[in-house]
């Protein structure tokens, strides 16, 4: 069961009828349709989901993105972060500015 909260992007493979992926993908937002959030939290979120959706198209149009996001996924940050169990937080949400904690033990000072 999906947290009412949360703000899923699923990503939809194109496929053949041998289930192929062709290469084509349907990228989707999901939520509860009777979100809890307040109206501003929701569409803060609403439009970060956005943006990371939109990356999967930007990326087609600007395959330098995928070089630079795969050179981050191999930085130590990237693995602290994602590999052992730390969890991405909105730290604020202020105007259109949404803050996000990576769990750092720094919390940006280093």
């Amino acid at each position: 069961m999906i947290d009412p909260t949360s703000f899923c992007i699923q990503l939809k493979p194109v496929v053949d009828d041998e289930y192929v992926w062709t290469g084509e993908l349907e990228v989707n937002i999901v939520t509860d349709k009777y979100n809890p959030l307040d109206k501003d939290s929701y569409v803060h979120m609403m439009h970060l989901t956005e943006l990371v959706a939109c990356s999967v198209a930007y990326m087609e149009q600007n395959p330098e993105l995928i070089e630079k996001i795969e050179e981050f996924i191999d930085t130590p940050e990237y693995e602290e972060t994602f590999s052992k169990g730390s969890k991405l937080e909105v730290e604020s949400v202020e105007g259109n500015v949404v803050q996000l904690s990576f769990g750092s033990r720094t919390k940006g000072n280093a």
